[in-house]
Parts: C-alpha cells; structure tokens; sequence
C-alpha cells in the first residue's frame, strides 16, 4: 500500500491535521501543503534518479509535473492569504 516509511509517515501526519482543532480552512491548508510537499520530495528523487539514467524524455515530463505542482502550491498560498490575510510560511524541506 505504502512505498516507504516516508510515505506511511505523510499519511499519518495528514490525518493528524484532519483530526486536529484547526479550523476546516486551516485543516485545507495543512492537508494541501502536505500533500503538495510530498509530490514535490518524490518528484525531485525521481527526477534525479532520469538525471543519473541520462533519460531526457522522462526527465522533462517529470520537471514538468514538479513544477506544476510548485505553481498549484504557490496559487492556493496566494489565495489563501487573499482569504483570510494571514500570511502563510511554507518552506518545502525533505522530511
């Protein structure tokens, strides 16, 4: 079900903001940035992994993914503060 610990720990903590006393706007944001953060770790392994196997044409579509994925995060953070003016700290971090 699971590929790593890392993976099993992400699902964990995205179910403790879930069950957490956070606002339901508040619990969004967490969950977003999670989840967010975990195709942005998995994706720059991977892209990392087409780097070393010098494979170009799967090494562009992931960069693509990655950054569509950075932009979707950056769109909701923008929105989010337009919402509720608070400003939202995000530092994607290898966890």
């Amino acid at each position: 079900m699971f590929q790593s610990q890392q993976d099993l720990n992400t699902m964990q903590r995205y179910q403790a903001v879930m069950a957490s006393d956070l606002s339901e706007l508040d619990k969004v944001k967490e969950g977003f940035k999670l989840v967010a953060d975990f195709y942005i770790i998995h994706g720059e392994r991977e892209i990392e992994l087409l780097r070393a196997m010098n494979d170009r044409e799967n090494l562009v579509k992931q960069q693509i993914k990655v950054s569509t994925v950075r932009h979707m995060l950056s769109a909701f953070v923008g929105a989010y503060e337009a919402a509720t003016g608070q400003k939202v700290t995000y530092e994607h971090s290898e966890r």
